[in-house]
């Protein structure tokens, strides 16, 4: 399904048999930019929450519909002594506040769930009486027949999280479990997976962007096959030094 930024409210089901969130796309909504990739849909992000513009956005978020769009930032070209805020990329994430505390100095702590992508297609800068810069979004999403393509993508992901040396990862026995889950839906496995072990942000960046689930699936195991390559050439290096005392460092 593809909505324009005024064909709202926009329904957005975090999982399968999960209650849908409503995005309202035909209005502003707040931006939170931050320099990589922080949320994908069915994620989770912990936030301090300290700058007085990102007080006042938190705050009128709870007093509202709870959601946040996390933003990342472009530098490309930006003059970081220039004037203004630094450019957005267009790929957001509408994250929902799932549990919130306000500490005594006026901060906040925040869980953000991620609920959907989106675009940005038009920008609201901040002016006196907000702080905080908006965006009017178009959901990202693209509904295809990705089920088959997904299926195979989860056979090679737990095969992969099961055996060396991708098993050695600190995330793998937990990903692993999740892929054996039938109630584990593999599209949100893809996010969590990404948020787990991806840590290349242009790679994070495209998973964000493609809408398409049977892309995204193409691009994860491309990094991980590309990860999984370093280890295996990592690992001799790694067990000729398993004697090492802890702390030692061999050049």
């Amino acid at each position: 399904m593809t909505l324009s930024a005024g064909e709202a409210p926009y329904a957005c089901g975090m999982d399968e048999g999960a209650e849908a969130i409503t995005v309202n796309f035909g209005r502003a909504m707040p931006l939170f930019p931050l320099g990589g990739v922080t949320l994908l849909p069915q994620a989770v992000a912990p936030l301090h929450i300290f700058e007085p513009r990102y007080v006042q956005m938190t705050t009128r978020a709870l007093d509202s519909d709870g959601l946040i769009v996390m933003a990342v930032l472009d530098r490309t070209g930006w003059d970081p002594e220039g004037l203004g805020d630094p450019p957005i990329r267009p790929a957001v994430c509408v994250g929902r506040i799932a549990q919130h505390h306000l500490l005594p100095d006026g901060r906040f702590n925040i869980l953000l769930q991620g609920v959907c992508r989106a675009r940005v297609v038009e920008h609201v800068p901040a002016d006196g009486e907000t702080l905080f810069r908006q965006g009017v979004l178009e959901p990202a999403e693209v509904e295809v027949d990705a089920d088959e393509a997904l299926e195979t993508a989860r056979v090679e992901l737990h095969e992969m999280f099961t055996r060396e040396p991708m098993a050695g990862l600190c995330a793998a026995e937990s990903v692993a479990g999740a892929l054996e889950s039938a109630d584990a839906p593999t599209q949100a496995l893809l996010e969590l997976i990404t948020m787990s072990v991806v840590s290349d942000e242009d790679v994070r960046y495209a998973l964000l962007e493609e809408g398409r689930a049977d892309a995204r699936a193409g691009i994860l195991l491309a990094e991980l096959r590309r990860l999984k390559t370093v280890l295996d050439r990592a690992r001799p290096q790694r067990e000729l030094h398993l004697d090492v005392p802890r702390g030692v460092w061999l050049n």
